[in-house]
């Protein structure tokens, strides 16, 4: 037997040969190896080798070399080839008791068989390390995945907590709180509607507070007109009594009686208080006023004629800005015109005797259901103090004698009588604005309502010296 024919064989051949009489034939084949160390050098964990029918190797191809004899597989595969067909299959054995995993094949008619195998624990190598692999990139991806998770729910439980935390504030009053939230989804439109939220409550805890307090001042006002109009009808009787006797008396002394002088000051002084009592039944609106349509224009106008003359003499000048459109609201003429000559003459005496200054009163349209009167000076404005007494009855600024403090409280009672609301904005150095409001008539506020497309504004200016 010839075993190993050089590996750049181009072919394979077969014979028999008779040495001698009486001796057993020879089989010499001659294949190449070329195809097995090309296989042996694609994957090294393989062995490859050529056996006779009986499993005794003949060529092992290990490492890309060629060993004859098969010293690489002791006991040879006698085991692992089929007793009887020629037909190629693999099987698991154990080799010198290591397992093995064998492929076999028969070659041509020769009776050889070629078999590759490779130990079983490096078969699955592989496999075991493609699932570590896969372990490990999984248990990466997972880390990852939860780093993600635990930052998305960590600004989501961040976010939440904010917006509870603003919204326990706001429970407690503090609609000004804020909430910052990053990025976008539907926890920052939460947070978008939430800032809506507190700003439309600010703004609707400012209205509740402004409607308390003018609440709180009519309902002031009311109470000190009651109390007002009954004292004034207790003690307008008796004045009257005393300022007929103080009358009678002093007409039946002769002229140049010492008790004369007496008389005079008893009538004079009764006459002061009566009218102080005239004008506190006034502020107490004991005493209703028809009511007809008017037009506030003419009303401010004919104010502003009535009153610059005697306003020039204290060096303040007086002007009107009238709203070009006509401002019919249902009230009384004469009432309003108190009102205005209450605001300008209380502002040309706070402004008389400190270098002058000038009034202006003008008249628009804040909304399409409301006229508007504004009486703004140059003065030296009013603390804030005295801003929240300014209409209470009987207070004044003014030195004694000068005043009953009554001005502006028949004042804001005439304003209530007409269903409107007067107010005051004042800063120290800058000048006072009185502003009184007034509903439009209602055949009036229909016209301008239909109007109302075309919101061209004019403005006419009056200017008295």
């Amino acid at each position: 037997m010839a075993g190993g024919a050089g590996a750049g064989a181009g072919g394979a051949a077969a014979g028999q040969a008779t040495a001698a009489a009486g001796d057993v034939p020879i089989l010499i084949a001659e294949f190449p190896l070329n195809r097995l160390y090309t296989a042996r050098g694609e994957s090294k964990l393989f062995e490859i080798y050529v056996t006779d029918g009986a499993g005794r190797p003949l060529v092992s191809v290990t490492e890309g070399k060629e060993v004859s004899g098969g010293g690489t597989a002791p006991g040879g595969f006698a085991d692992l080839l089929p007793k009887s067909a020629q037909t190629a299959g693999t099987r698991e054995y154990a080799a010198s008791g290591v397992p093995m995993l064998a492929a076999y094949s028969p070659v041509g008619d020769l009776g050889l068989f070629t078999i590759v195998q490779i130990p079983k624990a490096r078969a699955f190598e592989a496999a075991r390390q493609l699932v570590t692999r896969s372990l490990l990139i999984a248990g990466v991806v997972c880390v990852a995945a939860l780093a993600l998770v635990f930052l998305f729910a960590s600004s989501l439980t961040k976010s939440l907590i904010a917006l509870t935390r603003a919204t326990e504030q706001i429970g407690q009053g503090q609609f000004g709180v804020q909430v910052e939230v990053k990025g976008g989804g539907e926890i920052a439109a939460l947070a978008a509607r939430f800032k809506r939220m507190t700003e439309e409550l600010s703004t609707r805890e400012a209205a509740l507070k402004d409607a308390n307090q003018r609440l709180m001042e009519s309902e002031k006002m009311s109470a000190l007109g009651q109390l007002g109009a009954g004292i004034a009808h207790e003690v307008k009787n008796p004045m009257t009594s005393i300022r007929g006797y103080a009358q009678m008396g002093q007409r039946k002394l002769p002229d140049g009686h010492p008790l004369g002088e007496y008389f005079r000051t008893i009538v004079r002084e009764t006459d002061r208080s009566l009218e102080i009592l005239k004008n506190l039944l006034k502020f107490a609106r004991q005493e209703t006023a028809e009511m007809s349509i008017i037009d506030l224009n003419t009303v401010v106008s004919d104010t502003v004629k009535l009153v610059s003359h005697q306003l020039m003499m204290k060096d303040v000048r007086v002007e009107a800005r009238l709203c070009e459109q006509s401002l019919q609201v249902s009230g009384n003429a004469n009432q309003i015109e108190q009102v205005l000559l209450n605001l300008f003459i209380n502002a040309g005496d706070a402004m008389e005797g400190k270098g002058g200054g000038t009034i202006t009163a003008s008249t628009d349209m804040p909304d399409a259901l409301t006229a508007r009167i504004r009486v703004a000076d140059t003065g030296s404005g009013i603390p804030s103090e005295v801003v929240k007494k300014i209409f209470d009855p009987f207070f004044t600024t003014k030195p004694v004698g000068k005043g009953t403090g009554l001005g502006l409280s028949v004042s804001y009672g005439i304003v209530k009588e007409h269903k409107g609301e007067i107010a005051v904005e004042s800063k120290v150095g800058e000048g006072t604005t009185f502003i009184i409001r007034i509903p439009i008539a209602r055949q009036a506020s229909e016209g301008v309502a239909a109007a109302a497309p075309a919101k061209e504004k004019r403005v006419r200016v009056i200017n008295l010296r």
